[in-house]
């Protein structure tokens, strides 16, 4: 028995209209609880940009959304055959976020406003897709924490004790190469020249950046939970380093070779550029000697 065209043609275009529409309703839905996430959290989007704009140590924060939008797009076909599943841990989530950024107006604490947006969108993002689109994809969201600076009080109690540490190791180095080097608080004295180690100097926004670098880095080469932390944990060690090695070409240009000019202007933003790029290079090289002594079981498969 012959089907005719007509009516396999009419079932297609019932089909294809059936879906169109239902595209077209979760897509009006997901633009609706966009607009609803904006409106409910715009005060405290707006200060957290300012605060990046601000503040050099943190200006990293822009691109870090970005970079999280990216994941998810480039995982975009394996996330779109996630279930929709479980959405109670997403609305608990977010109702408690909800409650962190009350809490945070009512006690002037910026924390809790920024760490409730963070909360209030990946809650948002499991109430409506589901808590298994979250285990699909967790990275992207927790990466997003690297976007919230600490309690200022913390911050800047850290940022003195960096100050003062980079002062010191410094002072001890060109002390055992000959130099008569002496570190009293953030100031380096090496004989008759003095230096001012300053909070741009303390390396904290170098810091910032290297230890997100280095969680992203983790990410993308699939090092696995282990690896990664240690990784993240061996970018302090690093920037710390590599900021010492800094101050010492400056010391010892200012005091040797009577060059000033890395002090301060474009010279000295270049150089901090390259280490930066240095920082960089033994962060990626301490991956590979990990990756050496404890390789993955896949590769050794291979």
């Amino acid at each position: 028995m012959r089907i005719p065209h007509s009516i396999i043609g009419e079932n297609l275009n019932s089909v294809s209209n059936s879906v169109s529409h239902t595209l077209r309703k979760e897509a009006i839905f997901l633009a609706l609880c966009c607009v609803a996430f904006l409106a409910m959290f715009w005060a405290e989007i707006r200060d957290l940009v300012i605060y990046w704009e601000k503040e050099p140590d943190f200006s990293h924060g822009f691109a870090i959304p970005f970079i999280s939008g990216i994941i998810l797009w480039a995982n975009r076909e394996r996330l779109a055959k996630v279930p929709n599943v479980g959405y109670r841990f997403g609305l608990v989530l977010l109702i408690v976020s909800i409650l962190l950024v009350f809490l945070g107006h009512f006690s002037g604490t910026n924390s809790f406003k920024r760490l409730g947006l963070i909360g209030g969108l990946v809650g948002g993002v499991g109430f409506v897709l589901g808590t298994q689109f979250l285990k699909a994809a967790p990275f992207p969201f927790v990466f997003l924490l690297f976007s919230i600076p600490p309690p200022l009080w913390h911050l800047a109690k850290f940022r003195l004790k960096l100050q003062q540490l980079v002062t010191d190791l410094t002072a001890r180095v060109l002390y055992n190469f000959g130099d008569n080097a002496l570190a009293q608080g953030n100031v380096l004295i090496v004989g008759d020249a003095t230096f001012g180690v300053t909070e741009a100097c303390s390396g904290i926004r170098s810091l910032m950046a290297i230890v997100t670098t280095a969680a992203l880095l983790a990410y993308l080469l699939r090092a696995g939970m282990v690896k990664g932390v240690l990784l993240v944990a061996l970018a302090i060690p690093i920037t710390i380093a590599v900021n010492v090695l800094r101050l010492l070409i400056i010391a010892w240009a200012w005091v040797h070779w009577d060059i000033e000019a890395l002090a301060s202007g474009w010279p000295h933003e270049v150089l901090g550029l390259v280490c930066f790029v240095l920082s960089l290079g033994l962060l990626f090289g301490c991956y590979r000697v990990i990756d050496w002594v404890a390789p993955n079981k896949q590769e050794q498969g291979a």
